[in-house]
């Protein structure tokens, strides 16, 4: 890995790389943004002459007096954003600090970055954001162990790099759950599981979604004799384990008189709405006795499926179709 050489630099560059390098956290808010001004080659006339815009943008004009020792982590970060995007810099240099503050700073600052990109300033972001890569750069490099092995247009670098992450995700799920089905002990002559598989909204076999389209699980079952209101369920966890739903055909009021032999169940979501990530699945038979449910077969957490990314700007776990009003 290079440790030396030399780079030619054709304007002034900011290091967006830890906000508030550099400042003092024992003097005021209006000195620490004459001494980041300093710092970046421009003269006390000049910051002072921003004031407005730094501490406006920041949302602190009332604290402009206060120590930075007293500024919460928040209003530390925002101060910071604001006075280095202030010094008006030709080259921005960026690792990872595009998130602060709460929602709607962060959207200011997404806006400041378009009037950068906007002005034809050089922007050199860090990041493992795909989404703030797209966005902000036309050109990726993927760095791996010190060396590059990608550059180009930096939705083709994205896709390789999320193509390589869901492919160790996915042998990490392989072999943590692959194969465990197949261990599974049954009792002689009750119902049991055979397999469960997934399919798309095409009726394809796969384990790749999307979020809001259809999504099919076939549970396929074997019972060496007649089972009488027998109850399936699936449940479908967070990779991490943690519980997202687990319906059942007694609680939707599917009634199933009974089995007898192989035959197929199946579940379908017709608009999932789980967001991008990895899941894992549990599935079930079960019969229901004095208000208990007994578990004649289950596999838990023994199928896994991958929901991609397909451009829908959410967080957390669920998508949901919602409306805001003014």
């Amino acid at each position: 890995t290079p440790d030396s050489g030399s780079v030619k630099v054709n304007g002034k560059i900011a290091p967006f790389l830890e906000l508030g390098v550099g400042f003092n956290p024992e003097l005021t808010a209006e000195d620490n943004v004459r001494l980041y001004g300093a710092i970046m080659g421009m003269s006390k006339k000049e910051m002072e002459a921003k004031f407005e815009e730094i501490f406006e943008f920041a949302e602190l004009p009332r604290f402009r007096n206060m120590k930075l020792k007293n500024f919460s982590s928040g209003m530390y970060a925002r101060l910071a954003f604001a006075t280095a995007a202030a010094t008006d810099p030709d080259i921005l240099l960026i690792d990872e600090v595009l998130s602060v503050g709460d929602a709607a700073f962060q959207k200011k600052c997404k806006d400041r970055m378009d009037e950068f990109i906007s002005d034809n300033k050089t922007i050199v972001l860090v990041s493992h954001a795909s989404q703030s890569i797209t966005d902000m750069c036309k050109t990726a490099l993927l760095l791996s162990k010190g060396s590059m092995e990608k550059m180009g247009f930096s939705k083709d670098v994205m896709d390789h790099y999320n193509t390589k992450l869901r492919a160790i995700e996915e042998k990490k799920l392989e072999e943590r759950f692959g194969d465990k089905s197949k261990k599974d002990v049954h009792i002689p002559s009750v119902a049991r599981i055979t397999d469960v598989k997934m399919y798309d909204e095409n009726g394809n076999e796969t384990k790749k979604f999307l979020t809001n389209k259809k999504f099919t699980a076939k549970i396929k079952y074997f019972s060496n004799t007649k089972i009488k209101d027998p109850i399936f369920g699936f449940a479908i966890h967070k990779n991490d384990g943690l519980l997202i739903i687990a319906p059942n055909t007694r609680a939707h009021q599917v009634s199933i008189p009974a089995i007898d032999g192989s035959g197929i169940i199946e579940y379908t979501i017709d608009n999932l709405p789980l967001l991008k990530g990895l899941y894992v699945v549990s599935a079930g038979i079960f019969n229901f006795i004095d208000g208990n449910y007994i578990a004649l077969d289950y596999h838990d957490k023994k199928y896994y499926f991958e929901v991609l990314d397909n451009s829908i700007e959410e967080y957390g776990l669920i998508y949901t179709k919602s409306k805001w009003k003014t």
